[in-house]
């Protein structure tokens, strides 16, 4: 009802945009899709919507309304006017990607960051969810290496990983390090970085977007604190 009260009240455009640049900034995802929803009953097959909504769908866990969504773009013919563009396709894939990793099918979202890697070699953000689904894969199989082998395959291609994503990557390895109950390497692995105050802000704030990446910063944060650290050295 407060839906239609808006678009009754509001241009159309209007509420798209403010559902694009202020609901989404916000992580208001319930409210956005509620607008895109009925935005879309409006302009039907609006691409960019649909895949917009469908990215809502994945961060409320509505996965099965997310597939459908990438299902009906996919299923466009290349020369429909409504067909998802090159960039489209890879917003569509790395939405199901995250689809699987909410599911906790890590083999499978591990699978479609490494053919996006094979695109985009550079994207930071490709190379972690990469790295993150390995970790999730050694610790739920026991298999000693696979993260290591991922970041292998990962830092042959990009010189500067270590660089440009250093204390994530630690973060990650120090998570697998715990699981695996190596504590004093996971603290060696994490406490060089206690007087980072780059790496002690943006860990916590960018696992938070990833399914169950609470582990990680709660992991991070035990390592990181002095008390802690005291207490695990015992």
């Amino acid at each position: 009802t407060q839906v239609d009260q808006l678009y009754r009240k509001y241009q159309t455009e209007n509420l798209r945009l403010f559902a694009n640049y202020d609901l989404l900034y916000n992580k208001r995802y319930h409210a956005a899709a509620a607008i895109f929803e009925r935005y879309l009953k409006i302009k039907r097959g609006d691409v960019s919507t649909e895949l917009t909504l469908a990215s809502c769908y994945a961060e409320i866990e509505r996965y099965d309304e997310a597939e459908a969504l990438l299902a009906k773009v996919l299923a466009r013919p290349k020369a429909d006017e409504n067909a998802a563009s090159e960039y489209g396709l890879s917003m569509l894939s790395n939405i199901q990607a995250r689809i699987y990793m909410g599911r906790g099918q890590y083999d499978r979202a591990q699978e479609s960051f490494k053919k996006a890697l094979e695109q985009y070699p550079d994207d930071p953000y490709y190379t972690l969810a990469f790295l993150y689904c390995a970790a999730r894969r050694e610790v739920a199989g026991d298999i000693a290496g696979d993260f290591e082998a991922a970041y292998k395959m990962v830092s042959a291609r990009l010189e500067e990983t270590e660089a440009q994503m250093g204390y994530h990557i630690d973060a990650l390895r120090a998570f697998v390090l715990m699981k695996r109950q190596h504590v004093s390497a996971a603290r060696a692995t994490v406490v060089k970085w206690k007087d980072s105050a780059e790496a002690r802000r943006y860990v916590p704030v960018f696992w938070r977007s990833f399914p169950d990446g609470a582990e990680i910063i709660k992991n991070w944060n035990l390592l990181m604190g002095q008390q802690a650290l005291a207490s695990v050295s015992m």
